[in-house]
């Protein structure tokens, strides 16, 4: 390899780099990664990491109700933002499609 590092290392260093910024307790089995099943959607339900909440809330596809579920009190803006972050980083690990991972804060519970 010359000087330059070659696109294929410096992929490679990128997907290493964001694998370690997801959180253990959220990552997928390598059982799960190795040999995932044909219905990926089935994988959020099934894989363990969620919890019923965070199953619940990405179910919601209205904002407004959303918005006004968090300002009554129903879920906090710290769970929101944890459910989605937990999907993001199980739908990463399984099709690799984010360039960066900022949930370091949600994880702080």
């Amino acid at each position: 390899m010359s000087a330059l590092q070659s696109w294929e290392e410096k992929a490679r260093q990128k997907r290493t780099a964001l694998h370690d910024l997801i959180p253990q307790e959220w990552k997928l089995s390598e059982s799960i990664i190795k040999d995932p099943p044909k219905n990926l959607t089935i994988v959020p339900s099934q894989c363990g990491i969620l919890s019923t909440l965070d199953l619940e809330i990405p179910e919601i596809d209205n904002i407004e109700e959303l918005a006004q579920q968090i300002a009554q009190g129903k879920y906090s803006a710290i769970q929101v933002t944890q459910a989605y972050c937990k999907r993001a980083a199980i739908a990463h690990q399984l099709f690799p499609a984010i360039s960066s991972f900022k949930c370091e804060h949600s994880h702080a519970s």
